[in-house]
This record gives structure tokens, sequence and C-alpha cells, in this order.
């Protein structure tokens, strides 16, 4: 016989097998039931509870999280049991493109003897003992219904050549329900999902585009479902759904448009153009950020505020919008430059706890913040990091109404690609454990001081092309010989920060020069520069000069003017104003100042003649004034200044071309003497070549440095062409033109020490 406890507890586990019935319901991936024994995914972290990487965890009423899958799957943590199964409508079509999914709670979820599937199921509330039998019996406790997973899908169809027939909005809930929403045919359909939300008493809202050909017009409306509303919210409302990271697309089950729940009122957050806007479906739209990229995310929290997380693409920087009633916004930074690429937030008991990316390229890593009444409680604590191939990408969080929850993100180097991590409270996201690599801190970004040493082994070739025989008019023009030789240069070099601005200075001298006399007369360079950070639309801007003394000689024997010898004592003046962006790229202004020998060829037209005929070739010693718009890249000063650990190859750069004037001492022609001219100006340089960079957490970020590169500067001046005929046949008139060729190159190594 059964005694009266174990009777009631029959009777209570009876009262909710309907409940669960209806839960399980949907069919179960084989996949999802294998033993956890066979998913111990270790990748830094806790056994994986599910095989693969989620697009997305969901949080329900109970604490129970769950993870929506690629394949159009949601599962439990807990269970590894398929809850919710869109892959296909209720025909069996199978589902194409995005799936938006939510979690909440059953309409009337919170009473006890709520079904499992719109009001349907046992009671809960079961007393031990029907007919008032002996003293001492308690009424069983409340078996609280499943919460509710819904997610909205499209299903398609084509017709025999392969084009689209037909596409269905099907919603799919954790109760078996397959609801068509929207369903319509031809080429020209669409149907798109864009959000889908479980208010706090169960309210289903969702909102999707639908584009229709009528009347030979194509239209586009944005509809919001609300409970048994619908409202059409096409005015004044424009989804923007981007580009996803990495992906060219949003992100699959990424909602373009996020529904929330602000002081009792629904409000959708969504973009328009690059701009986040918010706005309850019968306002205008409230501007939240006026640029930000495609991953937004959306989340009230436990103090009533709702926070907007984005990154502000322009200066790449992690932000958060914030407003207590959503008509008022500030912005709250989160992270420094290059952050929040990729990021995630969820309200847990006592804040919003936002994780993000940092980093790019390779290194890079994740962080978390936490926020409260608007702002920011603590400050950002590192919580993965990899000095070599990155950790941190995709990151997705949950937490449970009391506090417990899940973090999983991408981890390249591990044996698995994903890493799973377990909190019993929140507050375990502000420990700050990382992962692996040298990470030491922020301090370094804000201030470091480098200096190095290094040669260079320098060959300057010049070259002064001359006109041909027919510009010449028949007069053979030979090209001056230059005598610039080989040159070994030794370098110091000392670099610093101080917050947002570096300074560097250089030093290079000749110890081997064989066109100096001596040592004091060998070639030098001096090198200087400035650059702050975030100047301008996130650009930092570098303002950088260099001077050069160079040496050599010169001759030339003319038929026609004057040749000889000439020494070279060319004094180098490079000053540039260059905006980098975060992607690297430099552009801006050069102006150059050089003197150099070179042939100037003259031509001329008499009195009484529209043709130019050749006058001369003169060696002088010309100055150039030289302005140049430039164009460039460069990684060795991302990797100078934001690793801790790096090892490859590194590239610097940069091509230009303008305008040249230039002067020299007269050329006197027969009509008269020529001083100046102005022509064009082409010039590039490159530095490739390998750095092995290492810190030392240990050693307080003491670090060393070797960089072996290849070393290449060409510039090209003008062109000796004859001029075409003047229109002028009563005045003389004279013509100049001059051509300048230069390449200096050459192998280098330069080690050093960073502090």
């Amino acid at each position: 016989m059964l005694t009266s406890s174990r009777f009631a507890l029959v009777l209570t586990v009876l009262s909710a097998l309907p409940a669960r019935a209806a839960w399980a319901k949907t069919p179960i991936d084989p996949k999802a039931q294998a033993a956890s024994a066979s998913r111990q995914e270790k990748s830094g972290g806790v056994a994986a509870p599910v095989a693969g990487e989620p697009l997305r965890l969901l949080t329900a009423p109970g604490g129970e999280i769950y993870a929506q899958m690629p394949q159009g799957t949601v599962v439990g943590l807990a269970s590894g049991s398929v809850v919710v199964d869109a892959r296909s409508d209720a025909q069996g079509r199978p589902t194409t493109g995005r799936v938006v999914c939510a979690a909440g709670a059953r309409s009337g979820g919170g009473k006890a003897g709520a079904g499992a599937a719109g009001g349907a199921g046992a009671k809960a509330d079961v007393k031990a003992g029907a007919g008032g039998g002996s003293g001492g019996r308690k009424a069983a406790r409340p078996v609280a219904p499943p919460p509710r997973i819904a997610c909205l899908h499209v299903s398609a169809t084509r017709d025999a050549e392969g084009q689209p027939a037909s596409q269905t909005l099907t919603l799919t809930d954790s109760g078996g329900l397959r609801r068509t929403i929207t369903s319509g045919e031809g080429e020209r359909y669409q149907v798109e999902p864009l959000g889908v939300q479980l208010g706090a008493e169960g309210a289903l809202r969702l909102v999707y585009a639908e584009t229709r050909e009528r009347e030979g017009r194509v239209g586009k409306r944005y509809v919001l479902v609300d409970g048994d509303r619908e409202v059409n919210v096409s005015e004044g409302f424009e989804v923007d759904r981007g580009e996803g990271p990495a992906m060219g697309e949003v992100e699959p089950g990424a909602h373009p448009v996020q529904l929330v729940e602000v002081g009792g009122q629904l409000w959708l957050v969504h973009q328009e153009g690059s701009a986040i806007v918010a706005h309850p479906p019968d306002e205008d739209p409230v501007e939240v950020a006026s640029s930000a990229g495609p991953g937004f995310r959306a989340v009230v929290g436990p103090d009533g505020w709702l926070y907007v997380l984005y990154q502000e693409p322009v200066s790449g920087v992690a932000r958060v919008a914030v407003s207590q009633e959503g008509r008022a916004w500030r912005s709250v930074t989160l992270g420094s430059r290059e952050s929040g690429l990729e990021l995630d937030a969820a309200a847990g008991p006592d804040a919003v706890y936002a994780v993000f990316t940092f980093g790019h390229g390779g290194v890079g890593g994740l962080r978390s913040v936490a926020l409260r009444d608007g702002r920011r409680v603590s400050g950002d604590v590192t919580l993965a990091r990899d000095d070599h191939d990155g950790v941190g990408r995709r990151p997705r969080l949950a937490i449970a109404p009391e506090g417990a929850g899940w973090l999983t993100f991408q981890r390249p180097t591990a044996r698995s690609a994903q890493t799973w991590r377990r909190f019993t409270h929140p507050e375990e996201l502000l420990d700050g454990a990382v992962e692996r690599g040298t990470w030491l801190g922020e301090g370094h970004r804000s201030y470091y001081l480098e200096t190095g040493a290094g040669s260079w082994l320098s060959f300057w070739h010049l070259g002064s092309p001359v006109p041909s025989l027919e510009a010449a008019n028949g007069v053979f023009v030979e090209p001056p010989e230059y005598d610039v030789g080989m040159a070994l240069l030794l370098s110091a070099s000392v670099e610093a920060r101080w917050k947002s601005a570096h300074f560097g200075l250089s030093y290079a001298q000749g110890v081997v020069d064989a066109a100096a006399e001596n040592i004091g007369d060998s070639t030098g360079i001096l090198t200087s520069a400035i650059k702050v950070d975030d100047v301008v639309w996130g650009h930092d801007l570098e303002l950088s000069v260099l001077w050069g003394r160079y040496r050599g000689s010169t001759s030339v024997i003319v038929a026609s003017g004057e040749g000889g010898a000439m020494e070279i004592r060319s004094s180098y003046v490079d000053t540039q104003l260059m905006a980098h962006n975060k992607w690297r790229i430099k552009y801006g202004l050069a102006y150059t100042h050089q003197n150099l020998p070179a042939l100037v060829h003259t031509w001329i037209s008499p009195e009484r003649s529209t043709q130019y005929g050749f006058s001369g070739s003169f060696l002088r010693d010309v100055t150039f004034n030289n302005l140049s718009l430039m164009l460039g890249y460069s990684k060795l000063d991302h990797v100078d200044t934001h690793r801790d650990h790096y090892s490859g190859l590194f590239l610097d750069g940069a091509l230009g071309g303008g305008v040249a004037f230039y002067s020299h001492d007269p050329a006197n022609t027969s009509v008269g003497p020529i001083e100046s001219g102005v022509t064009f100006h082409l010039r590039s340089n490159a530095r490739v070549g390998w750095m092995l960079l290492h810190r030392w957490a240990s050693l307080g970020g003491f670090g060393l440095y070797v960089r072996p590169s290849y070393v290449a500067e060409f510039g090209f001046t003008g062109l000796p062409t004859a001029p075409s005929s003047t229109e002028d046949e009563f005045e003389t008139s004279t013509y100049s033109a001059l051509s300048l060729l230069w390449l200096r190159h050459g192998p280098s190594i330069d080690v050093g020490a960073v502090w």
C-alpha cells in the first residue's frame, strides 16, 4: 500500500504530465540527445552544454536558459532537449533565411494551473487525500507551467523553373503551435521576420516586413502584431539591416527591430540608415544614436532605464545610449578605440551587464561592464584575451532572474572553437580572469617609452632623362652621370606615448659613405613626428618632418648649352600631415623642399614664328618645392602601439602625386634667360619586413623587439618633352622642361626595448 505522502507525490507528478507532454511535443534532434559526456568541449570554460555555436541565448521565467541554434532549433542548456523546431512550417516546407526567437511567460503563466498551451492542461493545485482523510495532509506545491519559446521564420516554394512562387511567415512555439502569420505568392512577394517579444504577462508581439506587387507597383509595409491587434507602422519607419561583422549581412538570429517595454509601454528600437531610433508604434522616432554599426542591443534594466549598446563606427568605440523614459538620450563610452564590433547585454537582478569585443585583426578579446541608473558602475574588465589569434568573437550572454547565467564566445586557438562559462551571479563577469596571453592592462596603451638602434645599407640611384632626337631637333643630348654610391647608416630612435599623444624622434648617420669625404659630411637623416589620437571624425592626426643630407657628384657634356661637373650637396625636407583611420589607411598632404643637380632643357619660339626650336641643355642646381596628395597604409604603427606579442610581417607604404615648382640659376638662351618652371611630381615609399615583439607582464610590461626590413623610396619629376606650337607669333616665347628620377633603397634592421 502507498502511504499518504507517496500518494500525494504521485498525484503531483501525474498532474504535471499533460503540461510536460505539451512542452516536449516538438521533435527532439537526435544529436541533442547525445550524452553530455560526448560533449565535453572544454575550451577554457566548462563543458559545452550544446554542440556548436549558438546564434542567441534566451532567458525564460523560472531561470531556464536556452540556445537558439543555426539550424533553426532552440535547445535547453540544462536538458539538452530541443524545445522548438523551426526548421519547417506546418506543411513541412523548409525554413529559409533568418529565424528570430524570444522566450517569456505563457499568457497568465504566473498563475498556478495555467496550461502549457493556450490554457489547456491539468490543474497544478492538487491536494493530497481526497475525501477529507486524516489530518496532517498538506497541499502539494503548485507546478508552474513551462515558459513559452516562440520563433518567427519564413518558408518558401519555387515553381518548376526555379523562380520564387510563394512565401509564408510562421510562428512556431514550444507548445507545438505552428501559426501562419501571413503569406503571399508571386516572384515579387517577400516577407521578412524583424523581431519578436514575449512580454511580462505573456503577451506576444512581433514585427515583420512584407513586400507585395499591386497594380504593377511594388510596395513595402512594416507590420506590428500585438496580441490580437495588427498595426501598420510603415509611416516614418525604415529598417536598415546594415552589414554584420565579417558576414556581409545582419547576423542570423539577430533582431533588426528590438521590442522592449519602458514604463509599461511598448517601444520599438531599430536602425534608420546609420542612426538608431526608438519609438512607440504610433509615434515619431526619437534618435538614440546618430551613427552606429549594425550590431546593437536594447535592454531594459532592473532600474527601469533603457540601455542601447552599439559601436560608433567612425571612432570604433563601444558606447551605450541611456534613457529613463525613452525620449531624452545621452551616450556613455564603454571601451577604448577598436572596441564593440560585436557585443551583447542582459539584465541581471541588480544591473545590466554587457560584454563587448576589443582589438583589431588577430589580437583582441572580450570585456565586460556593469550599468545601473544610466551610468557605468564598474570599469571594463578583460574576460578573455589572446595576443596571437583573438578570442571573444560573437559573444552571447544570458542571465536568469535570480542571477545565474551563461556566457559563450569564440576561441579559435582552443581545441574547440567555442568557450562556455557558467556563473551563479553576473558579478562574476567582473572578476576579470584573463584566459591567456600577456595582457598588461590599459596602462601600456596610455603611456610607454620605446628606444631602439639599427642600421641601414642604402643604395641611391639618380637619373635625369633627356629629350629625344626629334624633340631636340636632331641634337643628341647626353644624360648626366651621377656618382652617389652606397652609404651605411647607423640610427638611434626614441618614441613615447602619453595618453592620446605619440612623440617620435630618430636620427641616422652615415658611417660609410662612398660620396662623402668625412663622416661629418656624410649622409644624415633626422625624423620627428607627433600623432594625436581621435582628433577629427575618428581619425588620428600625424605631423611628421624629415630632414636629410645627401652627398655626391654629377657631370655631363652637352653639345648645346652648358655642361660640366657639379657637386651634390642636397638638403631634403619632407613635411607630411596625415590622417589615419581605424582600417590603418592614411591620407593627407605632403610638402617637399630639396635641391639636386639636373639638366634643364630649353626651347624658344622667335618673333614671327609659332614653332619652338631646341635651344640647349643646362646643368643647374635645381631647387624643387613639391606639393603632393598622399594615400597609404600602415600596419607597423598598429603593431607598435597595440600589441603585447607579435611575430609576423608588416607593411608601411604610401603613394603620392602633385605639382612641382622648380627654380635655378638663369639658363641663358638667345632670346632671354629662363629661371623657373612648373611640372608634375610622383612619389612613393614602402617598408616591408618581419617583426618580433614581446612584452612580459612579470617585468611590468618591459619588452624587446627586432625588426628586419627592406626600405625603398622613389621619386619622379617632370618629362623632357618639347612644347607644342605657340598661338602668338608676334612675341618671342621660351619654354623649359626637366626630368629627375631617383630611387633610394636597401635592407635595414633595428632592435629596441619598450617600457
